[in-house]
């Protein structure tokens, strides 16, 4: 993952796995959607990462002065649908990968892309 959090609760990001240079909503949305990826992998904690990602963009766009981007939830739910790949590639875990493609589908059904 890219978030490794310690027993007091103190996060700390790691980001290197896939350095490049890029635009910005590619590596918000790559962030977002690792979060999203923890709270799938922790149900009792998923609020907590909800919550982590809610604060995590709306501290993004308010300290660049920024509007949210409306394509945001695009480019999130290919991230997902890559974790989904990764999952099932790398540790053969084929029901982590049918959520994270049931969340990407969530939000293309939605039409929030």
């Amino acid at each position: 993952g890219q978030v490794l959090c310690d027993t007091t609760g103190t996060l700390t990001v790691l980001d290197w796995d896939d350095a490049a240079r890029g635009p910005a909503i590619v590596d918000v949305a790559n962030f977002a959607a690792h979060l999203r990826l923890e709270g799938l992998r922790c149900l009792a904690r998923r609020n907590e990462w909800t919550v982590a990602e809610r604060e995590f963009t709306e501290a993004y766009f308010f300290t660049r002065g920024l509007e949210p981007w409306t394509t945001l939830e695009s480019f999130a739910a290919g991230t997902l649908l890559r974790l989904a790949a990764l999952a099932v590639e790398r540790r053969a875990d084929h029901g982590e990968a049918l959520l994270l493609l049931e969340r990407a589908g969530t939000v293309v059904a939605a039409g929030r892309t």
